[in-house]
């Protein structure tokens, strides 16, 4: 935090809004998770007769093609914008607004996944924000766009004088177009197991 304080001094106002979101990184990991889903679709045995084979059925067929996809839309779905009156969060394919007011810091995880400390909770309200992982960034020498979005996040939840101007809409993160294809694997693994 103190390293946060002192380089505060230094920075600009943000002029417009700042938006993150998934990019060509994401959506390629996401559409291998789709197509792994397929295939996973299609190699499935057809559905057994009795309490058995329909409960193996929702288990290892509906649910884990389920899983699969929910993941395929958290990791090409996410976005983060930073406006004058808060942050937009969009999470696999839910949207959340939180005040600055209510944000005491934003951390990295492990992962790259922000997580963001609210004043009035105990744990951390994990972001969506699949960037790549601070050990990655640091053994291939690119810059950590996790950290930078981190630091900037809670640069704006200290200083309101440092915000954007401007107020943005959830739409300004993008259609979150992962959810439709998802939807239509599912239900494709869904079928193709049925008959």
């Amino acid at each position: 935090m103190e390293r946060l304080r002192s380089r505060a001094q230094e920075w600009a106002p943000v002029g417009e809004p700042v938006v993150w979101r998934a990019r060509w990184g994401g959506l390629l990991v996401a559409a291998l998770l789709l197509g792994k889903t397929v295939h996973y679709s299609r190699l499935a045995e057809p559905l057994a007769p009795g309490v058995r084979g329909v409960l193996e059925w929702l288990l290892l067929q509906a649910g884990v093609t389920l899983i699969w996809a929910c993941f395929a839309c958290a990791v090409g779905n996410w976005g983060v914008v930073a406006h004058r009156p808060g942050i937009w969060v969009r999470r696999a394919g839910s949207t959340r607004h939180v005040d600055w007011g209510r944000i005491e810091r934003v951390d990295v995880g492990r992962f790259g996944r922000l997580g963001i400390r609210l004043k009035d909770q105990d744990e951390p309200w994990l972001v969506a924000g699949f960037f790549l992982p601070p050990a990655l960034c640091r053994a291939l020498r690119l810059r950590d766009g996790a950290q930078e979005a981190a630091d900037l996040l809670t640069v704006l939840a200290l200083h309101p004088e440092l915000r954007p101007r401007g107020g943005a809409g959830h739409r300004r993160l993008g259609h979150p177009w992962v959810i439709w294809p998802a939807a239509a694997v599912w239900v494709y693994g869904v079928v193709t197991t049925l008959s």
